[in-house]
């Protein structure tokens, strides 16, 4: 998560339901976000949808997956307007290495 004033690990679990079980869910403080963003080029911006609620936001960001190795090596990403069979031979390329 990018937004760690909201998503809490008890959020992020409820959040999860909606998933694979597989996915792994990460949050931290604002400089730990603030470096993992960097690292992985994530843009991501808070938007005030309601100025008179603090709570009341919306947190637009990129939407890329990335397939990481057990080691926590990067190995690709995948982003939205990919093909599910691109990243289908992609990820069989990677798991055949």
């Amino acid at each position: 998560s990018v937004d760690p004033n909201r998503d809490t690990i008890n959020q992020l679990k409820y959040y999860s339901k909606d998933f694979h079980s597989d996915i792994i869910y990460l949050t931290g403080t604002k400089d730990q976000i603030a470096a993992a963003t960097k690292a992985y080029r994530v843009y991501f911006s808070k938007a005030n949808e309601n100025e008179d609620d603090d709570e009341d936001y919306l947190v637009d960001h990129s939407i890329v997956l990335y397939l990481i190795s057990p080691s926590g090596e990067f190995l690709d990403f995948f982003t939205q307007k990919m093909q599910i069979g691109d990243i289908v031979d992609r990820i069989s390329k990677h798991m055949a290495k």
